[in-house]
């Protein structure tokens, strides 16, 4: 599942073409897989990224739109995987909900998520040198990162402990507990 606003340094583009190449894959190794893609975005955006889902004739996308936290929460439960592919993301709140919700997190190896996404939780994808060079080495890294975290069932092994990350270190009630410990209360 990608969740996120539609321009271009999100990256939806590559996730799309990463979609083709392990749409072919993943049948051949005994399944299929369903991508969601929630967010929204400027109509000519919006018609760009459903275009080229048709372009490259891909199966089992689905846009379903922007969608409200409790909707959201229940869709990065159900997910095998979050991907987040951006382009030097600076802070990376989706990876962080997705992790709360026990669900592993794949991105770009740059900005925020850098400080925060390891091995444990998911994986980061190589960067490019800058945005739009080296897409297709980024798209098939991509795609090989999601069939992995399939094949080897991240949701079971990663997921718990992207979970335990967020709750020890990100959670609402360890920053209200770091706020009073630096007030001296």
């Amino acid at each position: 599942m990608f969740v996120g606003k539609f321009a271009d340094w999100k990256r939806l583009n590559c996730l799309l073409r990463a979609v083709q190449q392990y749409e072919k894959r993943m049948p051949a190794a005994g399944g299929r897989v369903v991508t969601l893609i929630v967010g929204s975005g400027p109509l000519e955006s919006q018609k760009l990224y459903m275009d080229l889902a048709i372009e490259l004739q891909l199966q089992d996308v689905y846009f379903v739109g922007p969608k409200p936290q409790p909707v959201l929460a229940a869709i990065y439960s159900a997910a095998s995987v979050g991907v987040f592919p951006s382009f030097e993301e600076p802070m990376g709140m989706v990876f962080l909900e997705c992790m709360a919700c026990g669900t592993p997190v794949i991105g770009a190896d740059s900005g925020g998520p850098k400080d925060f996404v390891s091995p444990a939780e998911g994986a980061l994808v190589p960067e490019t040198p800058s945005l739009g060079e080296d897409t297709e080495r980024f798209c098939s890294d991509l795609a090989d990162k999601i069939v992995t975290s399939l094949q080897e069932d991240w949701k079971s092994t990663k997921g718990p402990k992207g979970l335990a990350l967020v709750t020890r270190k990100y959670s609402t009630l360890k920053q209200v507990r770091d706020m009073l410990k630096t007030w001296g209360w």
